[in-house]
């Protein structure tokens, strides 16, 4: 992020009217947002990203089509990228993932979660639902068509739903306590505590940072574009 801990957002779209919405949540925020200003996709975006210099670009998935390495430049120049769709369609989600988007949202997200990803993504750190994490951790769990399957995915294939769902709030909060966590899956502290405990007894590891260098290592969230 940019040497002010201020959080500065430009958007692109074609669908004025939704980006309304984004702007509304941005100035009503109490968190250091700053709303840049929106223009039409266009294949000038990157002159104006220059002159504007957003730590976040959300746009929708348009913005792809004009410049397929796009996301590559907005790397370069620190800048993340956050898409908005119309509907939470997983499969279009891990594409966009998969082309460089750091989050991917549908306009109808709460105010909530809009500004956690914002949050995530100007640190160019990848922000994924729920349910994307756990489509992804199910298909390592499955194996991936003839691979066989590691000595990891047979522990990962113990774990509960809950114990799975647990992980995928680590993954998307690294820097969150046990509290936090709990308040977001609106659990207690000494259940989530307990759940981690069980989580790594079943992964054999110890602590949360081994279980995000595991989730690492075994591609349970997809990576950062490079």
């Amino acid at each position: 992020m940019a040497e002010s801990s201020q959080i500065r957002v430009f958007a692109t779209s074609h669908y004025q009217m939704a980006f309304q919405g984004l702007k509304t949540i941005i100035e009503s925020t109490q968190r250091p947002i700053h709303w840049l200003g929106h223009e039409p996709p266009s294949h000038s975006i990157l002159s104006t990203l220059e002159r504007k210099k957003p730590n976040v670009l959300v746009a929708d998935p348009s913005i792809l089509q004009l410049d397929f390495n796009l996301p590559k430049k907005l790397q370069e120049l620190s800048i993340g990228l956050l898409i908005m769709i119309p509907d939470r369609d997983l499969a279009q989600q891990e594409s966009l993932f998969k082309a460089g988007a750091k989050a991917v949202l549908t306009w109808n997200e709460t105010s909530g979660t809009f500004i956690s990803a914002l949050e995530q993504v100007a640190q160019l750190k990848i922000w994924f639902s729920p349910e994307l994490g756990m489509r992804l951790m199910n298909r390592i769990i499955n194996g991936h068509g003839d691979e066989a399957i590691s000595d990891d995915a047979l522990h990962i294939g113990q774990l509960s739903n809950r114990e799975k769902q647990i992980i995928v709030y680590v993954l998307r909060y690294p820097d969150a306590t046990t509290d936090s966590l709990a308040r977001y899956l609106h659990l207690s502290p000494s259940t989530v505590r307990n759940y981690l405990s069980d989580i790594y007894k079943k992964l054999e590891i110890k602590g949360k940072a081994a279980l995000i260098a595991f989730s690492h290592v075994n591609q349970l969230f997809i990576h950062p574009y490079n």
